[in-house]
């Protein structure tokens, strides 16, 4: 009982008015919704269930960036990311077909979504909304059904779509209820970043230090493991996004170790998909 109180004033300490947490809950409501709505996508239109992961892969990671979106951001949201997923998919597509050029074109994209941020803090979201489907990509490198020729791409975009409906529609309540705050607004975000330095611009530096990163993933990941490639891209990505230091590096890449992992579980083998089956995570 006291181990617990201990950790219950420990959680408060860093949560004191529950604000992480409503917005995870927010969070897993947007994950729990979209995964219903693929499930019955997927059930009418006949899709694989690798479509219902990949919603529910792009919805939770959605679900963290959506609380600095405003209206207007929103209504971006809702061009953006369909689009984006439907990219996706067709990567997903050339990555198996002609991986050469496949990689190339995911450390392309990668990079230009980074250096998207140099153009302010509406563009800095749009790059990381393009950066989502790019995520499930490497979590489902198999596509998202097994639709031929482009199909699977509108349902891509579809089931995006209903990512972000989701996500408006809870946060919306969320704040109508006053349960999380409100983000202030991309012009009031640029104004607080003060002015640019002179130089090369810092966006332009960590999309050319992904792009390096990326690039020897996929080089390392081809040659050494050719049939896990992805876990070790994943990694290289969770390890490079984001970092603000060194040390911010060494500690992303000693707790990244739990990315091939988690990559495992999200494409481990279903009783009717097509092709060989891969080893599941608990192997």
């Amino acid at each position: 009982m006291r181990t617990f109180s201990a950790r219950l004033r420990r959680a408060l300490h860093f949560d004191p008015k529950w604000l992480h947490l409503r917005a995870t809950a927010v969070t897993m409501a947007t994950v729990l919704g979209t995964y219903g709505c693929a499930l019955l996508i997927e059930r009418a239109a006949g899709l694989h269930v690798d479509s219902v992961i990949q919603a529910v892969v792009i919805a939770s990671s959605l679900g963290r960036v959506q609380r600095v979106l405003d209206r207007a951001d929103r209504l971006m949201a809702c061009a953006v990311l369909p689009c984006a997923a439907a990219g996706g998919a067709e990567l997903a597509t050339l990555i198996q077909r002609h991986p050469t050029a496949g990689d190339a074109v995911f450390v392309l994209a990668m990079a230009g979504a980074i250096w998207l941020r140099r153009f302010g803090a509406r563009a800095t979201r749009a790059g990381t909304l393009l950066v989502l489907p790019l995520v499930a990509v490497l979590v489902l490198p198999g596509g998202t059904g097994p639709a031929g020729g482009h199909e699977r791409t509108g349902w891509a975009a579809v089931l995006a779509l209903v990512a972000v409906v989701w996500g408006a529609l809870l946060t919306w309540a969320a704040r109508r209820a006053r349960l999380i705050p409100r983000p202030p607004a991309a012009e009031v975000t640029a104004a607080a970043a003060g002015p640019r330095r002179g130089g090369v611009p810092a966006s332009t530096r960590m999309a050319a230090q992904m792009a390096a990163a990326l690039a020897a993933a996929f080089a390392v990941g081809r040659m050494v493991w050719p049939d896990h490639w992805a876990w070790v891209v994943l990694t290289a990505f969770l390890v490079g996004s984001g970092a603000r230091s060194r040390a911010d590096v060494l500690v992303k890449g000693v707790g990244g170790r739990s990315a091939p992992r988690s990559a495992r579980w999200w494409r481990a083998p279903s009783p009717d998909r097509s092709g060989p089956a891969r080893t599941p995570w608990w192997c």
